[in-house]
């Protein structure tokens, strides 16, 4: 019997850790450990202590255009299930986890409006299913913070190459973030400084009331 119970904790451990998707969750980018990535090789972004839109710290990159065509979609930052970026919270069903929104802060100190999507995958690896990519909204000015929030849902207006809303958001291992080039920003030289701040996965409302009022109960069942 205590080997049934031993094995069937191991297996749920094992579950946790390869489906480490955290509902809520805000990475606020408070240490260099989060192993976001400003590459397709882990690449650190680099940590700012202070100065994020409610004055802590954030990730930053520089970053230039030259070279660059307009048309073209390069990526800034990327949090991925293969740099076990934030440990891996943002990493799993979104569907079935309960996750309605998206929300991030990004700034930029381009001298020219910069446009910014949001792009989510399962990992190519082990997945034939591309990703989902979403504009968000107008242009952004320079030198502040925009939070950007994004609906998770059927309706949304992501693009998918080629696959499904439940194809991608059953399976997250990929949010990246980057900018649309245009006849603006093509070819300037720079560098220029893009930072990111509180990206979080949010549950519905109902979900959170639930969450809480049990954690309530149990903490006055505790006390008696």
């Amino acid at each position: 019997m205590r080997i049934a119970i031993a094995l069937f904790a191991a297996t749920v451990a094992s579950s946790t850790s390869a489906l480490a998707l955290t509902v809520p969750f805000t990475e606020k980018f408070e240490s260099a450990a989060s192993n976001w990535s400003i590459g397709a090789v882990l690449t650190p972004l680099t940590y700012v202590s202070n100065g994020g839109p409610d004055g802590s710290g954030y990730g930053s990159r520089s970053f230039s255009f030259t070279g660059i065509s307009s048309g073209s979609t390069p990526i800034l930052f990327r949090g991925q299930s293969n740099f076990n970026s934030s440990g891996n919270a943002f990493v799993g069903n979104w569907i079935t986890g309960g996750v309605t929104k998206l929300q991030f802060s990004l700034r930029h100190n381009v001298d020219a409006p910069v446009t910014f999507f949001a792009r989510i995958s399962p990992d190519p690896v082990t997945s034939a299913n591309p990703g989902g990519v979403i504009a968000l909204t107008a242009p952004t000015a320079a030198n502040q913070w925009t939070t950007f929030t994004v609906d998770i849902g059927p309706a949304s207006p992501f693009i998918y190459e080629g696959t499904t809303f439940e194809n991608v958001f059953s399976a997250v291992a990929r949010l990246q973030f980057g900018v649309f080039v245009d006849a603006g920003t093509a070819n300037k030289a720079g560098p220029f400084t893009f930072d990111i701040d509180n990206v979080a996965i949010v549950p519905a409302t109902s979900t959170l009331s639930v969450a809480g009022a049990g954690l309530v109960l149990a903490g006055r069942r505790r006390r008696r």
